[in-house]
C-alpha cells in the first residue's frame, strides 16, 4: 500500500512540473537593458515566443516579442496584472511600463505592471522601417482624375511590395488580430487570469479588440487619446478638421497662419504644399509644441534664411514602423467619386487651408493595403471602460473618443481642457480619477472635464 501511495505521489510531482515547464515554455528570461529609479521595485525582462500565427497553430515558427514585469522589490502577495502601452503603432511598451511604475508607485501595491511590446517592434526582431521608402511628394500628389487615384493606389502598393521585400512575410502576421492574442497567450504564461489595460493613442484599439474578442480575460480598462476603428474616412477626416480649428482659435494664430502658409508656398514653389501644410501639423500636435518656437521657424523661411527641408523634417516617425497600421485599417479601395467627396468634405470643413490632414496622408499610404477586414464591435455590458480625452489634441481629436460612447455600453469620459495627445500622463486630475478607478474600483458616476 505504501508503496502505491509513493509512486502516486511521485507521479503527481511529475504532472505537476510538466505543467509548470509547459505554462514557461514560451518565455525566455533575459536581463534587463535599465533598471528603474527607486529602491522598490524589480524588474524582470523576457521574450515571449508567440506563434507567428496564431489562427494556425499547425504552423510551428514562432515569432520573439519583447516584455517587461515591473513588481514591487518584495512580493507580500499575488498581484493582478496590468498591462500598459503607449501606442504607436510601435511604441516602447517596456520603457513605458518602467515610466508607468516610476510616476505611480502606489499602482505596485495593487499590480504587476507589463509592457508587452507589439510584434514586428521587439528589439528581437530588428525589422526594418519602412517609412524610409516613402517618397511623400509623390504620396501627395493631389488627385484631380482617375489616372491620379490609380497612380497613388500603385505606389502605395510598391510600398507594400518593397517592405514585405525587405522584411520577408512576417509582416503578413502584424494585424491587430495577432497582437491582441499575444496578450492572451502572455497572460496566461504568466499565470495571471484577468488582464487589466491602460493603452494609449493607437492602443485603443488593441484594448477594444481585447474586450471584443476575449471578454472573460478583462477586468478594468483605460484608454487614452483614442482612435475608432468603425469610424469612416471622411468622419476622421472632419474630427481631425474640427480640432485644428478649435486649436487654432484657442492659439488665436489662425489668420497669421493662414498668411503665412501663403508667403512660404510662394517662396518655395515647387514643394508640394501639402507637405508643408503637413510640416506645420506635425510642429503642432506634439506635446512638446511652443508657438514661440514655430513663429521662428517660420520667420526663418519667410525670410529665405534657411532651406525648408532643414527646418522641417519630412519623416518625424522616429523608429516606429507605421505600416502595420495599413493592415487594420479597413480597405480605401474606392471609387474615385467617393475619394473625391472625401476631400471636399476636407476642403469645406478646413476652410482656410482647403488641403489633406496628416491623418489622410495616412490614410492614402494605406490605401493599397486591401487585407484588413471590416470590424464590428459587440462590447458586454459588464466591463466598466475610462475613457480619456483631450480638446486639443489633433492626433487623435476628442471627436474620435466620443464616438466611441455608442460601442462601449458602461463607458465614462474625462475631458482635459488642453492640448495634449497622452492625457494620463500630463494631467494630475485625469490621472487621479483613472488611478481611483484601478487602486480602489472607483468609477465616475458622471462625465468629467478636467481644467489644470
Amino acid at each position: 500500500m505504501k508503496k502505491i501511495i509513493y509512486t502516486f505521489l511521485i507521479l503527481n510531482l511529475l504532472l505537476v512540473t510538466v505543467n509548470l515547464y509547459a505554462k514557461n515554455e514560451l518565455i525566455q528570461w533575459k536581463q534587463c537593458n535599465s533598471v528603474l529609479k527607486g529602491e522598490h521595485f524589480k524588474t524582470e525582462c523576457g521574450v515571449f515566443k508567440a506563434p507567428l500565427d496564431w489562427e494556425n497553430l499547425n504552423n510551428t515558427r514562432k515569432i520573439f516579442v519583447d516584455f517587461i514585469k515591473v513588481t514591487e522589490e518584495v512580493q507580500k502577495n499575488k498581484k493582478d496584472a496590468l498591462f500598459v502601452s503607449p501606442g504607436g503603432p510601435g511604441g516602447n511598451s517596456v520603457e513605458f511600463a518602467k515610466i508607468i511604475a516610476e510616476k505611480n508607485p502606489d499602482l505596485l501595491k495593487k499590480y504587476d505592471i507589463i509592457g508587452l511590446n507589439s510584434r514586428g517592434f521587439s528589439e528581437s526582431m530588428n525589422l526594418q522601417d519602412c517609412n524610409k521608402f516613402i517618397d511623400y511628394k509623390q504620396l501627395l500628389n493631389p488627385i484631380k482624375n482617375q489616372n491620379d487615384y490609380l497612380n497613388i493606389k500603385e505606389y502605395s502598393h510598391s510600398l507594400q511590395n518593397e517592405c514585405l521585400l525587405i522584411n520577408g512575410d512576417i509582416m503578413n502576421f502584424l494585424s491587430v488580430d495577432q497582437i491582441t492574442q499575444d496578450y492572451i497567450g502572455l497572460l496566461e504564461q504568466l499565470n495571471y487570469s484577468k488582464i487589466n489595460y491602460f493603452g494609449a493613442s493607437y492602443s485603443s484599439v488593441i484594448a477594444l479588440n481585447l474586450i471584443n474578442s476575449f471578454p472573460k480575460y478583462i477586468d478594468k480598462v483605460i484608454i487614452d487619446s483614442n482612435l475608432n476603428q468603425v469610424q469612416t474616412y471622411k468622419e476622421r477626416i472632419i474630427g481631425q478638421n474640427k480640432a485644428i480649428n478649435r486649436l487654432f482659435d484657442h492659439l488665436n494664430i489662425k489668420k497669421s497662419l493662414l498668411s503665412d502658409f501663403e508667403l512660404i508656398k510662394k517662396k518655395y514653389p515647387k514643394i508640394n504644399e501639402y507637405i508643408i501644410l503637413n510640416s506645420i501639423m506635425e510642429m503642432i500636435k506634439g506635446n512638446g509644441f511652443k508657438l514661440e518656437d514655430l513663429n521662428k521657424k517660420l520667420t526663418l523661411l519667410k525670410e529665405g534664411q534657411v532651406d525648408f527641408y532643414e527646418v522641417f523634417n519630412k519623416d518625424e516617425s522616429g523608429n516606429q514602423n507605421t505600416y502595420p497600421l495599413c493592415l487594420d485599417i479597413p480597405s480605401n479601395d474606392l471609387p474615385l467619386s467617393d475619394v473625391t467627396e472625401n476631400m471636399e468634405t476636407a476642403k469645406n470643413d478646413l476652410k482656410e487651408f482647403g488641403k489633406v490632414t496628416p491623418y489622410v496622408l495616412a490614410q492614402n499610404i494605406c490605401s493599397g493595403w486591401d487585407v484588413a477586414k471590416k470590424v464590428e464591435y459587440n462590447i458586454p455590458n459588464n466591463i466598466q471602460v475610462l475613457i480619456l480625452t483631450s480638446d486639443y489634441d489633433i492626433i487623435t481629436p476628442k471627436e474620435w473618443s466620443l464616438s466611441l460612447v455608442p460601442i462601449i455600453p458602461q463607458n465614462k469620459v474625462v475631458s482635459f481642457n488642453g492640448k495634449i495627445h497622452g492625457v494620463y500622463m500630463k494631467s494630475k486630475c485625469a490621472r487621479k480619477i483613472a488611478n481611483e478607478f484601478l487602486l480602489e474600483n472607483i468609477f465616475p458616476k458622471d462625465n468629467i472635464n478636467c481644467t489644470e
